[in-house]
Order: structure tokens, then sequence, then C-alpha cells
């Protein structure tokens, strides 16, 4: 298994449920987090070679920012530095997350250098999640169902949270992004985003700007005629759908949010009952919201979006409301 796309996948779901910060203290086993933190964009990475150090610099920033903060380290020794700084955070209630990397369990208890039991080592300390070696029977689609399912209910604890990840070596290789391994596990969408899309930009850049220059041009048009229009005493009304399209822009950058297969293909699909328009109802189509990790995040994302909606909008009509929050049907 590639083990970067592992580190990768975990990461980047940690950044998109709003992990800004990783700290990592250098070592050979957890490189290959090294290589994916590289991969991520718009996140802060700091590095210092002191694990005892590393969870109470974690606790700062966290406190300092208000945000979520993530920890890295490699294997053995410089796991168990790392407990008076997650007691700390665990009396304090902030949610550290905690990653260290391990060998696999074939190399335990043979006397392999710098090998421990890392399971559960910070006891009640923090909520303990095992993720073994990829393979055949355990793909990474698999793993990241059992990231998202611990994590949703673990975020809500307000506790440290500690993943130990399994790496079997070689721990990686020069090629290691522009292939397939061994299974033919395929790049999971994370890292089609910043692996395939970097390489996009890089030939598009042009029509990129472009877009990107109208998109300006257009909201910057649409402020000034809300605002002539708030002064001629006109307010304008929005209609904001409560379900998004399966080929939008929100479904593509947040595919944990929506309820989709290994494939990315949505589960169930959104549609309304039979009623006085219609004798067999309606299939509209969308894929349907995951409530769970809506409810465990503070429902931050539709505030974000209504809140980005009343910069467009004097007030705002929910489209199909009713049939979501009220008369659910799916």
């Amino acid at each position: 298994m590639n083990n970067i796309i592992l580190a990768y996948a975990i990461l980047k779901y940690l950044q998109l449920n709003g992990t800004t910060d990783f700290l990592i203290a250098p070592g050979s086993r957890s490189s290959p987090f090294v290589f994916a933190l590289h991969l991520l964009k718009d996140v802060n990475i700091h590095t210092h070679f002191d694990e005892r150090a590393l969870p109470f610099i974690a606790l700062g920033i966290a406190k300092a920012s208000n945000k979520k903060v993530a920890v890295i380290t490699t294997s053995g020794s410089a796991v168990g530095n790392l407990l008076p700084g997650i007691m700390e955070a665990h009396s304090s209630d902030i949610p550290l997350t905690i990653i260290t990397a391990d060998r696999p369990y074939e190399m335990h208890n043979i006397g392999c250098n710098q090998t421990c039991n890392q399971e559960n080592i910070f006891s009640t300390y923090a909520l303990f999640l095992q993720i073994r070696t990829i393979d055949s029977n355990f793909t990474l689609e698999k793993c990241i169902s059992l990231i998202n399912q611990f994590y949703v209910k673990a975020i809500q604890k307000n506790t440290p949270i500690h993943f130990n990840v399994e790496m079997r070596e070689p721990l990686y290789d020069n090629q290691e992004l522009n292939k397939e391994d061994s299974l033919g596990n395929k790049p999971c969408m994370a890292i089609k985003i910043s692996v395939d899309l970097k390489a996009f930009e890089e030939n598009h850049q042009a029509e990129i700007g472009l877009k990107k220059f109208i998109q300006f041009l257009f909201v910057k048009q649409w402020i000034a005629l809300k605002e002539y229009a708030n002064n001629k005493g006109i307010k304008l009304i929005g209609d904001m759908p409560i379900y998004v399209a399966f080929d939008s822009a929100d479904v593509w950058f947040n595919p944990h949010m929506f309820w989709l297969d290994e494939n990315l293909n949505p589960v169930k699909v959104a549609g309304c009952p039979p009623d006085q328009f219609s004798a067999d109802g309606q299939l509209w189509g969308n894929p349907l919201y995951r409530w769970d990790y809506h409810r465990a995040t503070g429902y931050q994302w539709w505030m974000d979006r209504l809140r980005y909606c009343f910069k467009l909008y004097d007030d705002l009509k929910e489209h199909g409301y009713n049939v979501e929050l009220s008369d659910f049907f799916g």
C-alpha cells in the first residue's frame, strides 16, 4: 500500500474537518506524513525536535487560535514522551489529534528497534483508533469510512483523539505518488485534488485566471447593484435550495458531508412523497446530507453557506425546507 497516499488521506480528512495546524517531530516511521503534509494547501506546518514539548506547543496554538491542531510523531519511545502534554489537553478539554506512526503487527515482540505496544497507550486521556496496514481486505475507502465513523462521535466528547497508524516498509519511494499500489487501489479523491489539479492548474493558468476574474467582476457588479437597489428602498430576495447538486463544488470538495459510497456515488438521493402535485412523488437525485457529521460540527457548513448568501441578498427563501427538516423523505 502506498503509505503517502494513506497519510495524505488521513491528513486531508482532518483538514476538511477544521484542522489548520500540524506539528511534527522528525522520525523515520512518520516520514510518509512529512511528504503528505507538503501536499496540503492552506495549512500551517510546525516542526520541533522534542516530542515532550510538541503537545504543549500544540496546546498553545489551539488555545490562541480556537482551532483544531494535530500532532504527529514516529514510533517507539517518542510516543510515550507525548503523555504529559496529552494529560494537560485532556484536563483542559482541548481535542488535540495525535497521529503516531507504528510498525506493523508482525514486527512487534521480536526485538525490533523502537517498537512498543502503542495501542491505547494514553489510556483514559485520549480516545483511541488503530489504523492497520491497508490490504485487499481493508481498503483505503474502508479505512476512511472507519475514521469518519470514529471521528464524528469522538469530536463531540471534546477530548484528545489518538490515531495509531501502521506503516510497512518500504515507507516510500520517489515514484510512489505516480502509480497504483500492487493491489490496484487507485488514489483517493483527496490525492487527486492535490496532485492532479496541481498539474491541471499549471497547464491552464490563463483559463483559470480568466474564470476567476469573471467571477470577481460578477460579484463586484452584483454588490453594486444590490447597494443601488437598497438605496432606492428595494430589497433583494434570494432562493437557496436546501439540497445541492451531485456535480456541485460542495459535493466534490466535501464528500465526507454527504452519503456517498466508496466510489463517491450517492448511497441515497433526495425526493418528496406523493402529494396534490404528483401522485407518484418526485425523485430529485440530490445526495443526502450526513446529518450526524453536521450536528457534530455545529452545522458550521450551513452557517457559512447562509452567511455568504446574506452578503448577496437582503432576505432568503429556503427552498425545500419543509421537505428536508419537517417531513423528511429521501
